[in-house]
């Protein structure tokens, strides 16, 4: 059975677009916090809901508040990122932010990744992404990722960094905490399919 199946206890179609499960897992985890896909959900609570970390691991899932330094001179930007670091580098840090793709592709991608067997450690509190850019680039199965692929300087985290534990990987994916600034998230979506090849 392949990774996904297993975490979600469902199948792929199944769990496609299925925001209302993570919302629900949300909302267990959190406790009584009200919210609704219409609605914003709260990032205060969010954010000391999870394991607070100061520096980021390769090959985890971490949310956490952004405000980037060049901020004035980008087109658009996340301030509550959703990544998986694949490269640190002194105060960069190198990853996948899921937020740039809309749900299904944002998907297809983690399922790529996960079913091509670029993961390791035993048992799902261990897992952990364990790939180099370099060794995937140009594979079409990951054609989705250079949209996703973004520099952050840790200096300017406005939080600490939340890890998701792997077996959330996949509902965490479809959280809509997406907090795009001086574009929507359906105008970045747009922007980053037309990157796809």
């Amino acid at each position: 059975m392949k990774f996904l199946n297993q975490v979600t206890n469902t199948n792929l179609g199944d769990f496609n677009y299925d925001t209302t499960s993570a919302i629900r897992w949300m909302m267990q985890r959190i406790g009584d916090l009200k919210m609704t896909y219409n609605k914003p959900m709260s990032q205060s609570r969010l954010l000391t809901a999870g394991d607070q970390h100061n520096r980021p691991m390769l090959g985890r899932m971490y949310l956490y508040r952004y405000a980037p330094k060049t901020r004035a001179t980008l087109p658009y930007y996340d301030t509550f990122p959703l990544t998986i670091p694949f490269r640190i580098k002194g105060n960069r840090m190198y990853g996948l932010n899921f937020h740039y793709l809309d749900l299904n592709t944002r998907r297809r991608l983690f399922s790529n990744i996960i079913d091509g067997g670029y993961t390791s450690g035993d048992g799902l509190e261990e897992r952990a992404f364990n790939f180099s850019y370099k060794r995937i680039k140009g594979n079409r199965l990951f054609a989705a990722m250079p949209p996703t692929i973004h520099q952050y300087d840790l200096r300017r985290l406005r939080s600490p960094l939340i890890q998701i534990d792997a077996k959330e990987w996949p509902l965490a994916l479809y959280l809509p905490v997406e907090a795009f600034k001086k574009e929507s998230k359906s105008t970045v979506w747009k922007e980053s399919l037309s990157r796809i090849i």
